[in-house]
């Protein structure tokens, strides 16, 4: 399994030049940090905290696919008891293959809406977790800077199904990239000032 992991990996990473030289844009992000809930509420993995650094990916032109892969995303799951409304942590861990596939419905250039499905794969603890996992489907949209062949994805809302560890949720989150978000901070204190 490891192997035809790492095979895969080197598969994606030789194939971006190729794609990028027949009409695809290539996609990069420093990082995002986000939060989601996944329902029903009341038993594990209920609310989620994320924290992503160095996304990139590329989106084929002509028919809108594209795929975004990142090496580093932290996630914290919470949960909730329903008799006190008290949350506590249930889980966090870092996982090292992160790759998102999706469609682009809408030919806006600064927008982006469509179907996508993502896996979060090889979570590390202490050790090494080959069993946990987390399978995304559903449909993301968002908005992004788009220069001549390169896009920076500034913020994106997703909702759908979500499958972690072999659990079940309807979920929604939402997340923002690094940059944006410490730029409207920044100038919401000089506003302030």
């Amino acid at each position: 399994m490891k192997k035809k992991l790492f095979f895969a990996v080197i598969i994606i990473f030789a194939a971006i030049p190729v794609f990028a030289q027949n009409g695809a844009e290539i996609t990069f992000n420093i990082g995002n940090v986000g939060i989601g809930a996944n329902f029903p509420l009341g038993s594990v993995y209920d609310i989620e905290t994320h924290f992503s650094l160095v996304s990139f990916g590329i989106e084929e032109k002509t028919t809108n696919l594209g795929f975004v892969f990142c090496p580093f995303v932290y996630t914290s799951w919470t949960t909730s008891d329903d008799s006190d409304g008290i949350f506590s942590m249930n889980y966090e861990g870092i996982s090292l293959f992160n790759l998102n596939l999706y469609w682009n419905v809408l030919s806006v250039r600064n927008f982006y809406l469509g179907p996508f499905t993502s896996i979060n794969y090889i979570f590390i603890d202490k050790v090494v977790y080959w069993d946990r996992y987390v399978f995304t489907a559903g449909i993301q949209m968002g908005m992004r800077l788009s220069f001549k062949n390169f896009e920076y994805n500034l913020f994106t809302c997703e909702a759908g199904y979500r499958n972690i560890n072999g659990t079940g949720k309807y979920y929604i989150s939402g997340k923002v990239d690094l940059l944006t978000l410490f730029t409207s901070i920044l100038f919401g204190a000089l506003i302030s000032d």
